[in-house]
């Protein structure tokens, strides 16, 4: 093949930064352009911000249009699963002859698919089966993504990425009381945030009695910040867990440097960016396994795991207070593992190789069959 490599990316994105999917694809497609061209069709009717290469898929003239001005790609890539116009997009591509792999983005997951588990089994068998099986592979976000995807085809792990800020966390608390924060969507079955109630209900004296605060900060959608409020006054936590409209920019910058620990309590995750974030600002992390990070966290002493259940979350929040003078070390720990496995431009240049082999077919690509 001469030249570099054409990647079509195809998604449904548009502008709203609650969205770990709307952040995460634009930042693929566009770092992906210094070591390959990229081009971005959009099945929602928005255009993306910063990147060059893009167009609005309305019906299959468009993608012959992308092909004009293109070129025809060397791979395609879909974004998510579950997108009602993929699987015929995916059907042209296959006529073409063009190769294309799926980024699930978590929703292929055991735990994924029993949520809705009869809709789901039925939208898969009616319309979705041909469009994950004739992938020529899955790209899982995490090792353990991948372990509990149970479909047979190929696939290969290759993350999300971000970007290491200037401003770091360089200081920590010195004596008594702690803050923990949870930056995200309040979706209180994935995220398990009436996990996190239920164990803050737990450990209530423990945290009134050291000074400790779960800080909360969300959106209000679908009514949910409501549902998240109820939680907590059912729990009768009101004292120790604050929940707070979303914040973005300098607020969210604010909120992560102010504070002493991020936790996140998911059932289930592809890979949070909430959690590669607070890491790269040098903010320890407390995770349960369901984020898909839980291993690594504990592996490189980058802050506290345990399992998506209330006790195990209320023990570990006891256990992270209790070593709270490991916070600085784990800090900086943080912020290296980062730059060496999650920085955008290893991430990009890693992924953009996997692509190229899977193109020429290399069987030197760790793929699990």
């Amino acid at each position: 093949m001469n030249g570099k490599l054409k990647i079509l990316h195809i998604a449904k994105v548009g502008a709203d930064k609650t969205k770990g999917v709307y952040v995460v694809v634009p930042e693929h497609i566009i770092t992906q352009s210094y070591y390959a061209e990229t081009f971005l069709l959009n099945v929602r009717d928005e255009v993306i911000e910063n990147i060059k290469n893009q167009r609005v898929y309305k019906d299959k003239s468009d993608l012959k249009a992308v092909y004009d001005s293109f070129g025809k790609p060397n791979i395609a890539v879909f974004h998510e699963v579950y997108v009602k116009e993929f699987p015929s997009v995916a059907a042209q591509l296959r006529s073409d002859g063009i190769p294309y792999i799926i980024v699930p983005h978590g929703s292929l997951t055991d735990v994924s698919q029993k949520k809705s588990g009869v809709k789901k089994a039925a939208a898969n068998l009616l319309i979705f089966n041909r469009f994950i099986k004739n992938a020529e592979a899955l790209q899982c976000l995490s090792q353990d993504e991948m372990d509990s995807t149970d479909i047979s085809i190929r696939k290969f792990v290759s993350p999300n990425g971000v970007y290491v800020p200037e401003r770091l966390k360089t200081e920590f608390i010195q004596g008594e009381g702690m803050k923990f924060v949870y930056i995200g969507r309040l979706e209180y079955y994935y995220k398990g945030l009436d996990l996190l109630i239920e164990a803050a209900k737990i450990c209530k004296a423990f945290l009134e009695k050291n000074n400790c605060s779960i800080y909360i900060y969300g959106p209000d959608k679908d009514g949910r910040y409501e549902h998240i409020k109820s939680l907590i006054e059912q729990n009768g936590v009101q004292s120790v867990v604050k929940l707070n409209h979303a914040v973005f920019g300098k607020e969210k910058e604010a909120e992560l440097l102010n504070s002493d620990c991020f936790i996140q309590t998911s059932r289930s995750e592809g890979l949070p960016l909430g959690v590669l974030e607070a890491l790269s600002r040098g903010l320890p992390c407390l995770v349960t396994y369901g984020t898909r990070f839980g291993e690594i966290v504990e592996k490189n002493d980058l802050g506290w795991a345990c399992d998506a259940e209330s006790g195990s979350i209320a023990a570990a929040v006891k256990k992270a207070y209790d070593e709270r003078y490991t916070l600085i070390n784990k800090s900086a720990k943080a912020v290296d593992y980062i730059k060496s496995h999650y920085e955008w431009s290893i991430v990009s240049s890693n992924t953009v190789n996997i692509y190229n082999d899977l193109v020429h077919k290399e069987k030197t690509i760790t793929l699990d069959k």
